[in-house]
Order: structure tokens, then sequence, then C-alpha cells
């Protein structure tokens, strides 16, 4: 079927009560909340925000209710959705917008994503990796971060981004390049913690192109 993209909605949502399918990746995802309270009685009171992006900038997408508990798991960051028979609503004005990845990328702020069960019902569709085309023109993700938590569960030389509260640092130690040769590896272990787990990320620090920042690591400093 005929798509949009988010840069047409964010021109032509007042004027239409249905809109085109949108194709978008996903850069960024929040934390589930809940926000049930005891004088309203809804089965699932639950929120996550996510921005989402195609080759025409970057949107908020709001999952809610019972939608959180069928596909919160399943959006992660990089993840390209197929959306159908979504609202459009004008944004919350106080929430806090992450960066883009991108510097140049545009950023829809006026208007976001509505995903619900019903007033519509909103039909999503994940779309896997090895399938999308090149001409969808939708943005990489620039960066993939995981929790602590969810290190445990990644495979074996997964590549990924973390941040976190240095603990510990080791004392710089040297290992040959090759055996019997003349050049050294500089190296110094470290931990680091970032709140999701008892147990620290372990990390293995070389200084290669930036041996002022490996000379400047101390407990206290975010890494």
């Amino acid at each position: 079927s005929k798509l949009t993209s988010l840069g047409q909605l964010e021109m032509t949502w007042r004027s239409r009560v249905h809109f085109h399918p949108l194709l978008v990746r996903v850069l960024h995802k929040s934390r589930l909340r809940y926000y049930g309270k005891p004088e309203k009685k809804l089965d699932m009171p639950y929120q996550a925000y996510f921005e989402v992006a195609d080759g025409s900038g970057m949107m908020s997408m709001v999952l809610w209710n019972s939608l959180c508990p069928e596909w919160y798991n399943s959006m992660k960051v990089g993840t390209v959705l197929l959306l159908e028979q979504y609202a459009i609503k004008t944004s919350y004005p106080f929430k806090t917008q992450p960066t883009p990845g991108d510097s140049q990328m545009k950023r829809f702020a006026t208007i976001e994503i509505s995903l619900n069960v019903r007033d519509p019902p909103t039909k999503i569709s994940i779309i896997p990796e090895e399938t999308v085309k090149p001409e969808w023109g939708l943005p990489e993700v620039k960066y993939r971060f995981i929790t602590r938590s969810e290190l445990d569960d990644l495979p074996n030389n997964h590549s990924c981004d973390v941040i976190g509260l240095v603990t510990f640092v080791g004392r710089a130690e040297r290992a040959r390049k090759r055996e019997h040769g003349e050049d050294f590896w500089l190296y110094r272990w470290a931990h680091a913690i970032d709140g999701t787990s008892d147990q620290p990320f372990i990390l293995e620090l070389f200084a290669t192109s930036q041996p002022d920042v490996f000379e400047h690591i101390h407990p206290s400093i975010h890494l």
C-alpha cells in the first residue's frame, strides 16, 4: 500500500483522519512507565516512549496500555516497524527530547504517533532486518547502548555501546603485539556500573587512538 513519511505527516495531519502506513526505524527506547491510580480502573495502565525515524526526520512514538506487554520487549533500538491505523496527537510539551545520533536529522517535535488497541486499533508489524531495503532510506543507528542487566543475554562477540560510572581502575599493563617483537599494547582493566545490576561492566581498555583519555580514567567519572 502507499506509504507516508514523518515529514508529510507533520504537514498534513490536521486535515486528515486516516493516515497511510509508516515505515520507521526505532532510534531510542524509554523505560516502561506505570501510570495507574486507584480511582482509575485501567487493566494495564502502561506507557512507553520511543523515538522513530525515516528519511525525512525523527518523531516521538507512544505505546499505550495493553500494547506495552505485547510489544515493548520486541521493539528494540534498530528495529524497523510498519505502522498502520495509528493516531497522531499533539506532543506533550514538557517531555525531555533525546538527542538524535545524527546532528543533521530533522526533529518533528510538535506531534507524536500514538499506538493503542482502539481509537483506532493499531496494526504493528516488525520488518526483519535482512529484508530491509536501502531504497527505503531509513537511517542507521549510530549507537546501540545496552544495560548491564542485558549483557549476560547477549551472544559472544556482540557489538554494542555501554555507559557507566567507573568504580575501579587497574594499573596500566603491557602485552607484546607479536611474540619476540619489540612493540607493545598498553592496556588496563576498569569496572563501571549503571544501576541495573549488582555486577559491573568489566572493561579491558587499550591506549590506542585516545592515549590522553586512557591516562585520565579514574573512579567516579562516567565512561
